[in-house]
Parts: structure tokens; C-alpha cells; sequence
């Protein structure tokens, strides 16, 4: 039932508007509960309510609706929506063929007038990839094929991005169209037409319930294969321009992992295979951080290229071997690509690479040159997103090897995030390990973050890594009286691990990392100006979280802590009475531990 304020200001006031500034029908749904609302709103008079109500028609596929709107004398079929779309752009938005062929035969109707986003009905049809709509827009006269949006982006991107070769050869064959336009990111149609055999830019298909996959239509590599080579055979087409992230359409299939298509580029007097993005990577550093099977077959191409060199470093200082070893688990082993390294002729003294048949054949674990912001072959593994076997393997053989387990990194003191020259990777889908952290630390901080690591916690502080070295944070709000930066190792530890306020379940799941650190004597005091870990944990301990406090003294001994520093803390907490846990905690820490 409507509520009778609703009812009384569409009747007698005409109210059409909602709060938000919306078409009121915008806001009812087409249920018994608003039905009686939407018909006081559909047939209030005027050209607004009349397009506004053949939206409505037309977005919940009411065709009776619709054909009584298109026949009420005060409908506009020129006159635009809020939204900017005429009843055209409507129709074709909503795939609606019959009302789109109604509107055609009126006078005032221009098929080619764009919405507040440069958007003609044409750019709808491609990208609903209705080439019925498609035909029979571009027969009319006031439509213009090559016209863009505000973004200049136009029907031949769209085709391309959308792989449909058939509305491609028609775009391609009308006046105006230019196939070498790039949008506002410097994309081309040939861009969009490679990034269009990844199945990820076609629609996703329901399988069940819930649940969907994304297989793109059927043949529709083929057709994605052909529009590339329509686009190539273009007189002014150039294979070789970079978008303005650098990225050329080489670069493109590397990313995908597509030789196909990089074989057909790399036929070309325009596409150098050795042109660098906007990081510095080359085509051979893109194709080893991309996912599917096939990159191996593309490395090898790229190899027998002239001028690819498989030494050649970002401008992070990574080779390929970084792209390939030092991010995410691969779907093949490494060892086949560094056996292909080898063979190329890459000097062992010179590869910056985790790669335990390296370390097999006398490869220096203290590598010429580290990672940026000075980040050791221990870090990269102890950054990787989770922490397998092989690597707890690797770091072994590193530590065995003789590698330096008390580096610290040198994180650049700026604001990571607005800084070009600080933004490590600004590529989609370029997947390698980002080398810069909030804080600059030893290896054994990173291993400390969380249980999967507990492996290679352990050994770090078997081969001797200091349980105590300082942590430097960089970007974070620091709390007590000196909010000083340089931080006692344990305080680095709970601040990386944690959110600002976390709860007593986040503590006890980090609770074995702790255990451990302090049978190997991880101190609870500290000779800095900073608070202490102990202070650390008492100051959490002051809002109830308590498991904290409780998980370090239950591990801690005197090797861990003074006892002069245990009655510093206590001093701080006598006199507040509503802190009677923390003090009974500590009193009951200092008795037992030091009462000889």
C-alpha cells in the first residue's frame, strides 16, 4: 500500500523527484507492494516523466508499458533521461529490437546524439555486441562511426577490446573511423584487440546456482587472432607505439603469456622486442611475470630475438630470474628456466636470482647487486605472498651457503604512494615481489609475521640472527612518550603483525612466533628512548586486551627482561587502581622469576 505523504505529493503537487536528486521511479521496484506508486509516477504528464516511464518499461521488459508510452502525446522520443541516454540509447541499452525499431521511424529521433558521457547508441550496440543494433545504426546518416567518448574512446576500441571481428570489418569500412586513434591511456584498437584473447575480458557464463566461469564466447581467440591481423595490415598502423604506461601491444601478449600473437608482432620492422615499459621491464621480464603455461614457449621466442639479453635488469635491478623466482609459485619448475639462462650464457656471478640449482653450481648467495632499497636474496623469499617447503628449502641452503642474515633494508623516507619514483609497479598483472616496506629490518622480522614462516624463523635464529636488532618504522603513527621510530625488536614485531587495536584472538593466533623468540632471548626491555615491548603490552593490556601481556610473561625468564625494568613498569601502574591486573601480572612475573 502507499503511503498517503507519497500518494498526496505526486497527486497534488506532481512530486517527481526523490531525496537523492533521482527520478522518483527510479526508486520503486516493480512489486504488488510499489505498483500502485509506479502507475501514479508513470503517468504523470510532461516529456520527463514519459521518458523516465519508458525506461522503466524498457529496463523491466514491460512491452505493453512501453507501447503506451510511445503513444502518449506529450512523449519527446529526442528529449534525454536524467541520465543523459534518449529513448534510442535506452532501447538499445535494454535490448529492446522492436522499440528500437518504433523510434527509428520517428521524425525528431537522431540516432547519434551522445549522453552526458560522449556515448552514442552506437557505442551501446558494440558494447552489448549487437550486431543487428549495429547494422542498423550505421545506416543511418547522422550516425558518425568514428566519434569517441569523453575518454576517446570509440567503436573500433570497443570492437577490438570485445573481439567481435565482424563488427570490426564494418567499423573498418565506414568514413571516419581511424584505426590507429589511442584513447586517453594511449590505448590503440590493436591494444584492446591482443588484451581480447584473455577469456578474463569477455562476459562471465553462469554455470549454476551462484556460480559462474569465464570461457568467453566460443572461437573467440580466432576471432580475437583475426581482427589483429586486420589492424596490422592497415596501411598507417604502427605495432610499436607504447601506451602511456609504456606498454606496447608486444607487451601486451608477453603479459598474457600469447606466443601467437608475439610471433606475429615480432615479424614486424616497427615492434622492437626489447622496449622498455615505464619500470624499465622489457617484453622478456613481462612475459616471465605472467601466469599461463605457455610463457615458456614466448621466453624462448623472445630469446631468438636480436638485442634480447636474458642479464638485462629493470629499473629495480631485477632480472628475469626475479620475475620468475622471486614472486608467486609458478605452474613450472624454475630450474628449467635458469638451465635456459645458463645455456644463453648468463654468467653465475651476475644473477641476482632464489633459485636453489643456482646455489648447486657455485652461484654467490651475496649477489653483486641486492634489490632495491638494499633487500637481500632473504627478504625477497620472506616477502613472497605465503611461505611453502621449497622456500624454507632455499633459505636453508642460502644460510648454508654463507649468506648475510643481518641485513637490514633502507625503505626511502616518502610517502610510497604519491611518489612516482618510489611506485614499484603501476602494470596490471605484472606479479613480483614489491621491495618496499613500512619498516626497515633484518630478515628475522619478516619471518617472525605469522605461523606459515615458523620454518624459517627457526633457522635464522639457528644460524645466529640477532633476536634483538632494532626495527626502524617509516610510515606508521607511533604511540608513547618519544613516538620514536627506532623501535626494540619485539614492538617491530607486534606492530607488523597486528592491526592498531587488535583483539586477544589476533594475539593467541601469533602466539607460537612469540614462544619461540623469546626462548632464544628476544629482550622485553629496551636501552632506547622508545616504549619497551613490555610497556607495549601493558599499554594494550590498559583497554582489557590482556593476552598480550600474559603470552610474554608466561614465556619470558630473566634472560629476557631485568628486574629493574619490571619495577620501572610496575612504579608506572601503582597508583592506578583500575589497572589492578596489570600490576597483580607483574607482581606475580616479578616473584616467580626473580625471587632468588
Amino acid at each position: 500500500m502507499v503511503e498517503e505523504p507519497a500518494k498526496l505529493l505526486i497527486q497534488k503537487l506532481g512530486a517527481y523527484w526523490s531525496f537523492r536528486g533521482m527520478p522518483a521511479l527510479d526508486e520503486v521496484y516493480p512489486d504488488e507492494h510499489d505498483k500502485e506508486l509506479a502507475d501514479l509516477l508513470i503517468n504523470l504528464p510532461g516529456p520527463q516523466p514519459a521518458i523516465d516511464a519508458l525506461r522503466y518499461a524498457l529496463q523491466w521488459k514491460y512491452s505493453d508499458l512501453a507501447t503506451r508510452v510511445l503513444e502518449r502525446p506529450d512523449f519527446d522520443a529526442s528529449f534525454p533521461d536524467y541520465y543523459g541516454r534518449t529513448p534510442i540509447a535506452c532501447a538499445v541499452f535494454y535490448n529492446q529490437p522492436e522499440v528500437v525499431k518504433l523510434l527509428l521511424q520517428r521524425p525528431e529521433v537522431d540516432a547519434g546524439t551522445p549522453q552526458k558521457n560522449g556515448l552514442t547508441p552506437l557505442h551501446l550496440a558494440v558494447e552489448e555486441r549487437s550486431l543487428p543494433f549495429v547494422e542498423t545504426l550505421l545506416k543511418r546518416p547522422e550516425v558518425d562511426a568514428g566519434r569517441a567518448d569523453k575518454h576517446n574512446y570509440t567503436n573500433l576500441h570497443c570492437a577490438a577490446e570485445n573481439g567481435e571481428l565482424v563488427i570490426v570489418k564494418l567499423l573498418l569500412d565506414q568514413p571516419g573511423v581511424i584505426a590507429t586513434l589511442p584513447d586517453n591511456t594511449g590505448m590503440t584498437p590493436l591494444h584492446w584487440a591482443v588484451r581480447s584473447r584473455n577469456h578474463t575480458n569477455h562476459p562471465w557464463q553462469p554455470m549454476q546456482k551462484g556460480i559462474f566461469r569465464c570461457n568467453g564466447p566460443p572461437g573467440f581467440r580466432a576471432q580475437s587472432l583475426d581482427i589483429i591481423k586486420i589492424l596490422l595490415a592497415q596501411l598507417e598502423i604502427n605495432a610499436g607505439i607504447p601506451t602511456k604506461k609504456g606498454l606496447t601491444p608486444l607487451r601486451h601478449a608477453c603479459l598474457l603469456g600469447d606466443p601467437e600473437v608475439a610471433r606475429l608482432l615480432l615479424g614486424r620492422r616497427d615492434v622492437d622486442a626489447n622496449a622498455r615499459a615505464s619500470h624499465g621491464q622489457t617484453p622478456i621480464h613481462i612475459a616471465g611475470s605472467s601466469r599461463p603455461r605457455r610463457r615458456m614457449k614466448l621466453m624462448g621466442l623472445l630469446l631468438e630475438q636480436r638485442g634480447v639479453d636474458i642479464t638485462d635488469v629493470d629499473n629495480d635491478g631485477r632480472t628475469i630470474l626475479h620475475y620468475l623466482c622471486g614472486s608467486r609459485q609458478q605452474f613450472y619448475p624454475p630450474d628449467l628456466v635458469i638451465e635456459t639462462a645458463l645455456r644463453e650464457g648468463v654468467p653465475i656471478d651476475k644473477i641476482s636470482v632464489n633459485a636453489l640449482f643456482l646455489l648447486s653450481l657455485g652461484a654467490d648467495p651475496m649477489v653483486s647487486t641486492r634489490l632495491k632499497y638494499n633487500n637481500s636474496l632473504l627478504h625477497i623469499i620472506l616477502r613472497t605472498p605465503g611461505f611453502s617447503q621449497e622456500q624454507h628449502e632455499l633459505m636453508d641452503e642460502l644460510i648454508r651457503k654463507g649468506i648475510e642474515i643481518d641485513t637490514y633494508t633502507d625503505s626511502p623516507l616518502a610517502n610510497l604512494w604519491k611518489e612516482d619514483e618510489y611506485k614499484i609497479e603501476d602494470v596490471d598483472g605484472i606479479h613480483s615481489v614489491d621491495p618496499v616496506s613500512g619498516s626497515d629490518c633484518t630478515p628475522l622480522l619478516l619471518a617472525a609475521l605469522g605461523e606459515s614462516r615458523l620454518k624459517g624463523l627457526k633457522s635464522l635464529l639457528h644460524a645466529g640472527a640477532d633476536q634483538n636488532a632494532p626495527v626502524i618504522m617509516r610510515n606508521m603513527e607511533l604511540e608513547g612518550s618519544t613516538e620514536s621510530n627506532r623501535q626494540a625488536f619485539l614492538s617491530g614485531v607486534f606492530r607488523e603483525t597486528w592491526d592498531v587495536e587488535p583483539s586477544d584472538d589476533d594475539m593467541i593466533q601469533n602466539e607460537k612466533p612469540f614462544k619461540i623468540l623469546l626462548q632464544h632471548g628476544s629482550r622485553l626491555d629496551y636501552d632506547g628512548i622508545a616504549d619497551s615491548p613490555l610497556q607495549d603490552a601493558c599499554k594494550a593490556a590498559e583497554d582489557g586486551r590482556c593476552a598480550l601481556l600474559k603470552i610474554l610473561l608466561d614465556n619470558s625468564t630473566a634472560k629476557n627482561v631485568s628486574q629493574s625494568h619490571v619495577k620501572e613498569v610496575l612504579s608506572e601502574y601503582t597508583d592506578k587502581d583500575q589497572q589492578s591486573r596489570i600490576t597483580d601480572m607483574l607482581t606475580e612475573f616479578e616473584r616467580k622469576v626473580f625471587a632468588n
